[in-house]
């Protein structure tokens, strides 16, 4: 519904029916400014039938053609009614504007559009009119140098910019005392648009400035020049424009609240310095929306005190001129937060929403980065979410260790807080190694990260240092606590690479992990399909309440050292409702493991579920609290088995309970060796161990081996409820049997094998 203040122009008007999505876009936090800025240029066609009169109101904008139906009880007197929608004309005539405003021409104060005298915009008539105005420039090409629009003015509206021609910046560096080319401060109400394809602000940052030091390389650089500021600006909007070649930043935001960006074009070179396309900062509810961006720094950037950003429909990358050479493009970045925690006593950021947007050709995808040694701040509740990426380079970035000059004087972790951020429904090509980076500070824990429906695929496969693997669907969240550990689930349809340590991939003699959990607490993987990994699919060290569950793992039965799921020096680990096949242990539990619960979980091909090996490092800590129940382990060499080899340090490995387990034709059922890989009498310690209600069959006549330490007897070794029956080929005359050497055992219900004596 449009209300206007006068009768004779229509009255109260409700919309009937729309024929674009454009429209939302346009009228939403308007009202009567939009037509007095915008709408110089309509018709209204009245056809009358079933006692209604129906106005077909047609709004011409640059590039846009947008029929709407109006009902109302009169046919707008105030208007002209014509069969024909007439085409914009160059200056807007002052019969479509509303009774009191004015017009005020540019070259009526003196500016000549003649891309050579210097033109100084008269701003002052427009301000000090005390009712409604529209700053207008003419088509022409103006040279221009710094100029400053500030209010408040007279009337609560600020005047209207209407520009249809081209300014050129002073090419000189010497011309801008300050880092401003053209400023709107102290503003309310304002809007800047533009008419036709001409309209363009050309900052010619060629000339001079991109040829100082870039401020990415170096600290002694030369202040950036911002081709069109927003200080201080409330309840205003920017469209139909197009910022080119600015010396420094093209539009920035500074202070303001209540702004809607749309249908804006921002280009300059690959290869051109700091030349960020929309920079927002200490500024709330701004919109950016259907607009294109192809820079040689961020797209969009979101730095400190900004709240309830959002960003939509904007292709960010190659085009207007910009090269789809990759060396050029190299330089381009995308959709950044950042660069945080610089400066002391930033205010948080909170609120940054980036969706349905499409990033071509990038050196980043979407990226939140703080300074390294910054000060206490807060940043949360981000959503990324339907993005395309087209072989960009490194799709999805956490970085809290930015440092782009190498000029930080700390080596000191980043204190902003991270937390709250999703990503969800990422997809397309990279050209790096690493799809996902997340770099934590050491100091202060990531936490809630969560991925969603990520579906990336490298464009050079042979160059990636992590194995891919495929996904299929999670839900999951993460807090990173330590500087050389970072966490990512992701989930969707096709292959990620995951790049979780800074920089490097982490090594265990050698063997590179698909997936890597260090120092993580309180994380969910769901829905996982893990393939063909390099070595282990998913390592779990130094970690607390992490849940992985509805996994798929696999690898050929005679890949080596590739376990499904290897758990260390961690507490609290759960696996469940999965299906493991692999080359080695489908799961692994070593040194300093606790209260670790594996449950519903198919096993095979593999080494089976094992406990082990330990004792082999020094420092190595107690394992206890293993929990595996409701397991089916499938044609595997072992089935549950505990592994100790020798070593300088004694440990205890206690309270580990197997039970409810189905065995089918696996080769050793149930083992304790203690003299794993070695002919050394283990040190470790093992007590208080129950296998029971495990049935199934046994390849081996031996179907239960325990092999204790001579020095130290494994202690309370039950059995109960044992059923395994003999289907191997083994034509010896030798008897289906059990073993136990140093082994204090107990049994009660049925043993089948017949039990130790």
């Amino acid at each position: 519904m449009f209300e206007q203040e006068d009768g004779q122009h229509g009255g109260n008007k409700h919309l009937i029916s729309v024929q674009t999505s454009q429209i939302p876009n346009l009228v939403n936090h308007l009202g009567r400014s939009f037509f007095l800025s915008i709408l110089f240029d309509f018709e209204v066609q009245p056809k009358f039938g079933s006692g209604d009169v129906i106005e077909i109101v047609r709004i011409l904008f640059k590039l846009v053609n947008i029929p709407l139906v109006f009902r109302g009880e009169d046919v707008s007197p105030g208007l002209t009614d014509s069969p024909a929608v007439p085409e914009p004309l160059a200056d807007p005539p002052e019969t479509s504007l509303f009774p009191g405003e004015e017009i005020f021409d540019v070259t009526e104060y003196g500016a000549v559009a003649d891309g050579d005298t210097e033109s100084s915009l008269a701003w002052d008539a427009a301000c000090a009119h005390a009712e409604n105005a529209t700053f207008y420039i003419p088509e022409g090409t103006f040279l221009l140098g710094p100029v400053t629009f500030s209010g408040p003015c007279s009337n609560k509206q600020s005047p209207s910019v209407k520009i249809r021609g081209t300014l050129m910046a002073q090419p000189d560096l010497d011309a801008f005392p300050n880092s401003d080319w053209i400023e709107f401060k102290q503003l309310n109400g304002t809007s800047v648009t533009g008419g036709n394809e001409e309209t363009t602000l050309d900052g010619q940052g060629g000339v001079e400035a991109w040829k100082q030091p870039s401020c990415r390389k170096s600290e002694k650089c030369t202040e950036l020049i911002i081709s069109l500021r927003f200080s201080n600006v409330s309840n205003g909007n920017v469209s139909n424009i197009s910022v080119s070649n600015s010396k420094g930043f093209h539009v920035g935001f500074h202070g303001c609240n209540n702004i809607n960006i749309y249908n804006v074009t921002i280009t300059a070179p690959g290869d051109s310095p700091n030349t960020d396309g929309i920079h927002v900062s200490h500024s709330t509810n701004i919109k950016i929306t259907s607009s294109r961006i192809g820079v040689g720094d961020d797209c969009v950037s979101i730095g400190p005190g900004s709240i309830n950003i959002s960003v939509t429909g904007i292709h960010c990358g190659p085009g207007h001129g910009i090269s789809q050479n990759h060396e050029m493009n190299h330089f381009l970045q995308s959709s950044s937060v950042g660069s945080l925690g610089r400066n002391a006593n930033e205010k948080d950021v909170k609120g940054i929403s980036v969706r349905n947007c499409t990033i071509n050709c990038t050196q980043n995808g979407v990226r939140v980065k703080t300074w390294l040694g910054s000060p206490a701040s807060n940043a949360f509740n981000f959503t990324f979410q339907d993005i395309v990426m087209i072989n960009v380079s490194n799709p999805i970035i956490i970085d809290q260790e930015y440092c782009p000059s190498h000029s930080c004087k700390t080596a000191e972790a980043s204190l902003v807080k991270l937390s709250d951020i999703k990503f969800k429904d990422i997809s397309g090509t990279y050209n790096s190694k690493s799809g996902i980076t997340l770099h934590c500070s050491s100091s202060v824990a990531c936490e809630n990260i969560q991925f969603a429906d990520i579906d990336l695929n490298s464009t050079k496969p042979e160059n990636s240092r992590q194995v891919q693997f495929n996904v299929k669907g999670i839900e999951s969240g993460g807090r990173v606590t330590k500087g050389d550990a970072y966490v990512a689930q992701v989930c969707g349809q096709g292959r990620v690479d995951l790049k979780l340590t800074s920089g490097k991939v982490l090594s265990l003699h050698g063997v590179l992990q698909s997936i890597q959990f260090i120092n993580v607490t309180n994380a969910v993987m769901r829905g996982i399909t893990s393939l063909n990994s390099k070595g282990f699919h998913i390592f779990i060290t130094m970690s607390r309440n992490i849940r992985l569950y509805h996994l798929r793992i696999t690898a050929p039965e005679d890949s080596p050292n590739t376990d499904g799921i290897h758990i260390s020096q961690s507490n609290l680990i759960k696996v469940a409702k999965s299906v493991i096949s692999t080359g080695d242990d489908c799961i692994g539990i070593i040194r300093g493991a606790s209260n670790i619960s594996i449950k519903k979980v198919t096993c095979g091909p593999g080494h089976g579920i094992s406990v082990g090996s330990l004792g082999k490092f020094d420092n190595e800590l107690d394992v206890k609290g293993i929990t595996v129940r409701n397991c089916t382990l499938i044609g595997t060499t072992n089935g549950v088995r505990i592994k100790t080899t020798e070593g300088q340090n004694p440990i205890r490995a206690s309270g580990m309970i197997f039970q409810d387990i189905f065995m089918k034709d696996v080769k050793r059922p149930i083992v304790i060796n203690q003299l794993y890989e070695t002919k050394k009498d283990s040190i470790v310690k093992i007590s208080d161990v129950h296998f029971t209600n495990i049935w199934g069959t046994s390849i081996s006549k031996v179907a239960v081996d325990i092999l204790c330490s001579k020095r130290f007897p494994c202690e309370n070794v039950h059995f109960k409820d044992i059923n395994l029956q003999y289907t191997g080929t083994h034509q010896s005359h030798m008897p289906f049997s059990s073993s136990c050497v140093n082994a204090k055992v107990g049994y009660t219900g049925c043993q089948f094998p017949p039990p130790c004596h």
